[in-house]
Parts: structure tokens; sequence; C-alpha cells
């Protein structure tokens, strides 16, 4: 009588089938797996297609400020930014001096934080001119925006009097009204 019996060596397969039958092993497996697919393939894929395409939207604004200020304050608040380069001018009328800066604060700047170039003189305390270097495509602010933050930091340092913060901020809201109309006129 020959019997029809199979082979009941424990296969290598008896661990996994075990393991798998408990809950949720198998949904941990299934989520291991796409998220090495993920980091395998897709993201290596996405980032050859992406490479070429990638665009730095910068953009450069500037504004002319004529303002006074406090160059002792001033100071006092650019010892507190990284400074990446600074000009100093002399003649006989006046020590104009360019400092650029970059922000830090990427939380306070909803993004990539600006570059901001100031030009100022020392011996007439004057703020001249402000530039803001802004990377478009890594920040969430307008340039509107950007520019009241700056202020609001130049009235805290105490660089500008609170009144004269309000009133730049003013001027400069209604002068961008003013262009705007402008622009939609013609």
């Amino acid at each position: 009588m020959a019997s029809n019996t199979i082979n009941s060596s424990p296969s290598f397969m008896e661990p996994i089938r075990s393991a798998v039958v408990i809950p949720g092993v198998l949904l941990l497996l299934i989520l291991i797996f796409w998220y090495l697919l993920k980091k395998l393939w897709y993201e290596r894929r996405y980032k050859t297609i992406t490479a070429h395409t990638t665009i730095d939207l910068d953009m450069s604004i500037k504004y002319v400020l004529n303002i006074a200020i406090d160059v002792t304050r001033l100071h006092e608040m650019l010892k507190f930014k990284f400074i990446m380069q600074e000009e100093i001018v002399n003649d006989d009328l006046n020590s104009l001096r360019k400092t650029i800066y970059v922000e830090m604060d990427a939380l306070k700047w909803r993004g990539f934080p600006p570059k901001i170039a100031l030009q100022y003189d020392e011996e007439t305390a004057f703020l001249l001119q402000a530039t803001f270097y802004l990377n478009r495509s890594k920040t969430r602010l307008s340039s509107q925006e950007v520019f009241k933050m700056f202020i609001e930091d130049l009235a805290l340092a105490k660089v500008v009097t609170a009144d004269q913060s309000k009133e730049i901020v003013l001027k400069n809201s209604s002068a961008l009204q003013e262009a705007a109309q402008a622009v939609a006129q013609k």
C-alpha cells in the first residue's frame, strides 16, 4: 500500500506565514515596501526630471529712503546680523557705508530669508537706500511685506522712531498704489 503523504518537514516559509497572520504585520510590511520603493526609485527619478527645470526667481527691490537714523543703534542692530560685505567710501563731504547682510530667521521671513544691502551716511546719519534680494520661488512674502518687516526691525532696534516707521510705511504704500493706478490706466 502506497501512501500519498506529502513531506511534512518544515519549510522556510513557515515563519513568514506565522508572522504575516499577526494583525498589522502585513500592513507594516506593505508600508515598508512602498517607502523603500519611493526612496530607491521615485525620488531619484523625480530629482533627475526636475534638476534642469527648477528656476530660482530672484528679485531685487531697491528703495530710496533718505531718512534720519541713529547710526549707533544701526551698528548695534548689525552686530546680530550675518554681514557678508561692507564697503566704506570716504570723501571730503560725506562718509558712505554700504553693508550687505543676510537675514537668518526662516520662520520670520516665511521661507528663504532675504539678503539686504543698506547704504547710509555716517556723518549726516541718514539711511539713503535699502535693497532687498529675494528668492521668489522660496519665500511667501510680497515686496510690501518684506519692506514693512524691515522697517519694523528698524523701529524695534530704535534705529528710527515709531512715528518715522509709520510714516515710511504709509508713504511707501501710497507710492505703490499710485504706480499700480498708473499701470492700470495705460
